[in-house]
């Protein structure tokens, strides 16, 4: 699913949509955790499926945002190669620990469009 990241490794910024699904974090330090997002259904500028779904890491630049699920947030990213976990590993020992992947990063011009809130929400918050 992430061949059309591969193939726009490290060449000029490009503008993708996507939908915020959830933030999660991992422990990285023995005093500091790092904060992601997990988008899905990320699309390139011609409206086509990028990945269906990627992490990103939480900087200032998203905290601002208010982030719900749904939200659907745009933004301008290189593609870059990064080595993640490979899950074969744990099962086969000739398995490498890790193995190449595709995320986005350097990214700029962040604007999230909030989802639809139910009115039902609303009106019984004021009960």
């Amino acid at each position: 699913m992430r061949k059309d990241l591969r193939d726009w490794s490290g060449r000029r910024h490009r503008r993708f949509q996507a939908v915020f699904e959830r933030y999660g974090c991992r422990k990285c330090t023995r005093d500091g955790r790092l904060e992601f997002a997990l988008f899905v259904q990320v699309r390139d500028e011609s409206g086509q499926i990028a990945t269906d779904h990627l992490w990103l890491e939480m900087d200032g630049r998203f905290h601002g945002l208010d982030l719900r699920p749904g939200d659907e947030v745009f933004l301008c990213a290189k593609v870059v190669k990064y080595r993640r976990r490979n899950p074969e590993a744990a099962s086969d020992p000739d398995a490498p620990p890790t193995v190449a992947d595709y995320t986005l990063g350097e990214v700029t011009k962040i604007s999230a469009f909030a989802a639809p809130r139910h009115a039902a929400k609303a009106e019984g918050a004021g009960a």
